[in-house]
Parts: C-alpha cells; structure tokens; sequence
C-alpha cells in the first residue's frame, strides 16, 4: 500500500534553519503584518505617574492622530482610507498583487506619520510608550517584504509615498532629470495601479513628450542618434499623445481602430525609448566630451 507523506514527516526532514531562510510568502507575511499592526496592543497610554491607563494597536493609535497627517486629502478616517483602497479585509483573504503593494504604501504613510509624532513631542498631550521589539519587527518585516518584491520607495508629496519597482534604468535616467514633476512622472509610469489605465499612461507620456523637446537638439547632434530622436517624436505626435490622434485634423485612422492592448504595447515602447533618449542626452552632453579627453591622454600626438 503507498504510504502519504504527512506534514509532520516533511517537517521531521527540515531543520528550524531551512524553516528561517525559507523565501517570503508574500500573501501570508503582508497578512501578518496587517495582524501586528492592526490588532497587536502594543502602544501603552501613561498616566503623569506613568502608570498604564490604556493598551491598543499601533493602528487603533494612529487613528486619533490620523487628522494631523497633511497627506491625507479628505479622509478623516485610516478605515475609510483602507476601504477605498480595497485593503480592509487584508486579514481574511490573500491579498492580489495590487492590494499588497497598496497595503504596504498604506502601512508605510501610517508609520511615517507615527514616527514624525513621535519626533514633534508638542503634538502629544498624553505619555505613550511602544514595545520597542514589536515596532522594531514590524518595520524591519515591512522592510524584508518591499525588497523581497523589489520595490522602492518615492516622496509623491513630503507627506506621501508610494512603491515603484526598483529598475537599474528607471533609477539612472531620473537621475539625469532636473524636473521634479518629470522625475515623478518617470517613476510613476511603473506603479502597479496603472499597468493597464490606458488614460493615465497617456497623461504621463504627455508630460514626458514636452519634456522631450528639450533633449531632441542633444540627440540630434550625432548622426547616430537622429534617428532614435525622429522615431520618438514620431511616437509622441501619432499614439494620441501630444495630440488628438482619435478624431479632429489630427486623427489617424490606425490609432483609431488599435485595441487597447495594441496602444498599451506601444506606450511602453515609447516609455522605453525616452528613458534611452535621457540616457543618450547625457551622453552626449557629458560623457562624451569627457571619453574624448580620456582618449587624448591615452594617445597623445
């Protein structure tokens, strides 16, 4: 007869090592999070004697200083906040990719504003104290979670962030970027909530493509360059852009009948091909003239 390996035999062949260095399970780690957070007391509320009149959550806390966060738009409520986002039940089912990345920009803004009320003790009219181990782990887990999905953090506003992915060219073309507002647009194109809004892609792709005229003189100064600088202006004045490409003067038929899929395949490509532009810009701005002297030294005449 075969014999079912049970869980408890697979555990007897592991070691409490291959248990700790086993990869994250997202879903199942964000939703211990959203449990440490959310339901573990361990904030304490002092009296001026500091004896303990109160213990709660970090979240059921923050709650009573929520209205002091500048970031917050119209909210008056981190609940309200959470169900519009659609994280309020993070606990119960296994959160989609989305809800993990908006939970963890969630958690990240509330720690933030803890943190800061920490800092500024004159906004505190009462005596807290916070287990420093529990806090600790708590951050040091939101932490493990954001690397683990290789995901960094953006100032949207001094009082907002948001997770980006981590690119290698995302990151080295922002910093060639003098324009906060085109530095966040850049890093904004990559957010998960708007993989497929074809809307605000192209909202996006707009401010890049004003920004584009400034680079297009650079580009074209090599011969080798002239046509990445053409192909991109062709891309920013026909995919419906810089201009009305759907109906008026400026229609055009192909881009009229283009699915969706088909116009989002080509919004990532002109995304793509400005972060190239940025990075051939500098290029030729800096590095070059830079190679050229290098050269010189190498081989003096």
């Amino acid at each position: 007869m075969e014999h079912t390996v049970t869980p408890t035999e697979i555990a007897a062949n592991k070691s409490i090592y291959d248990f700790l260095s086993a990869e994250i399970d997202v879903g199942r780690d964000v939703q211990n999070l959203a449990c440490l957070f959310e339901d573990v007391k361990m904030i304490s509320i002092m009296d001026k004697l500091w004896r303990v009149t109160e213990s709660m959550s970090l979240e059921a806390y923050i709650q009573g200083i929520f209205l002091r966060w500048k970031g917050r738009g119209t909210y008056i409520h981190p609940f309200d906040l959470k169900q519009k986002m659609g994280i309020a039940d993070i606990k119960k089912t296994v959160p989609n990719e989305l809800q993990t990345t908006l939970y963890l920009e969630y958690l990240l803004n509330m720690l933030r504003l803890y943190d800061r009320e920490q800092v500024d003790s004159s906004t505190r009219n009462i005596r807290i104290n916070v287990e420093d181990d529990l806090y600790r782990a708590l951050k040091e887990n939101l932490s493990s979670i954001v690397s683990a999905l290789n995901l960094t953090q953006v100032e949207k506003t001094p009082d907002v962030v948001i997770l980006v992915p981590n690119d290698a060219a995302v990151v080295e073309s922002v910093s060639h970027i003098d324009s906060t507002s085109v530095k966040m647009a850049v890093l904004e194109y990559n957010h998960i909530s708007i993989r497929d809004n074809l809307t605000e892609k192209q909202k996006i792709l707009h401010i890049l493509a004003k920004d584009f005229e400034s680079k297009k003189q650079m580009l074209t100064k090599s011969s080798e360059w002239q046509t990445l600088a053409s192909d991109l202006g062709f891309l920013f004045n026909t995919l419906d852009i810089r201009h009305n490409n759907t109906e008026g003067i400026k229609a055009v038929s192909a881009i009229q009948k283009m699915p969706k899929e088909g116009l989002l395949k080509w919004y990532d490509t002109t995304y793509r091909l400005y972060l190239t532009a940025i990075l051939v810009s500098d290029y030729n701005s800096k590095c070059k003239e830079e190679i050229d002297s290098l050269k010189k030294m190498v081989n003096p005449k």
